[in-house]
């Protein structure tokens, strides 16, 4: 025998509605009438026991999504339960409120009743709506800050090669301008005119630049480095 079956199984269920704090709701299955509220479902949504019991629930414009409350009760009718449904509601001032839904039928003094309990967690949802728009600005002020940076960097680096004929001064002065905005270190390979290559490095250690390079002449010159 399913516990709602029991004698006097009605009169427990509301002596339990008055000592829980999750919001309780008993509506009759076949008119929709609020049969029994507990008192933080009056809390929450702001009504009097008065202004709710007997009335159907939808004349209390609760549900923000009329469809989603369709669509549950066409599954409890075909005798499928209700656990976890993310369900929107209006309170009576207005106030829109998050909630987890769980819904199941039984019978209650002969009647069959739904009994809806709820979880408000609109708290929950607006903290971690909070954490994601934090985290997208933070995430679009750095990409705009990485693009004004290579922007600083190309508008110096062009100035620095249109300055000098010097193919050493210039990628050591391009090299410098690298490290410390676009790469942790720089690799300058220069090629003179008999073919060789002799290599230049450039690395930022400890807040300080160091740099080396082999003996060249005038050449070609192209250089690579660590991107940040």
């Amino acid at each position: 025998m399913r516990p709602e079956h029991e004698p006097g199984f009605g009169a427990k269920l509301r002596a339990v509605f008055g000592l829980s704090p999750t919001i309780l709701c008993l509506t009759g299955l076949e008119d929709g009438r609020v049969r029994d509220v507990n008192d933080s479902f009056l809390a929450t949504t702001g009504f009097t026991r008065d202004e709710v019991i007997g009335r159907p629930m939808a004349e209390l414009g609760l549900w923000l999504n009329p469809e989603d409350r369709a669509e549950g009760l066409r599954k409890l009718r075909a005798g499928e339960a209700i656990r976890g449904l993310e369900a929107r509601f209006r309170m009576k001032d207005g106030e829109s409120r998050v909630t987890m839904l769980s819904a199941d039928v039984l019978t209650i003094d002969g009647e069959a009743c739904i009994l809806t309990a709820l979880t408000d967690i609109t708290d929950r949802k607006r903290a971690e709506d909070g954490a994601r728009r934090l985290i997208r600005a933070q995430a679009e002020q750095a990409a705009a800050e990485l693009a004004t940076r290579r922007f600083r960097f190309l508008a110096e680096a062009g100035a620095t090669l249109a300055s000098s004929l010097d193919c050493r001064a210039t990628l050591s002065a391009v090299a410098q301008l690298c490290v410390g905005e676009i790469a942790d270190w720089v690799i300058v390979y220069v090629g003179n005119f008999a073919g060789a290559l002799a290599t230049a490095v450039l690395m930022y250690l400890s807040g300080q630049f160091s740099f080396g390079q082999g003996s060249v002449g005038s050449a070609a010159c192209t250089a690579s480095g660590s991107p940040r």
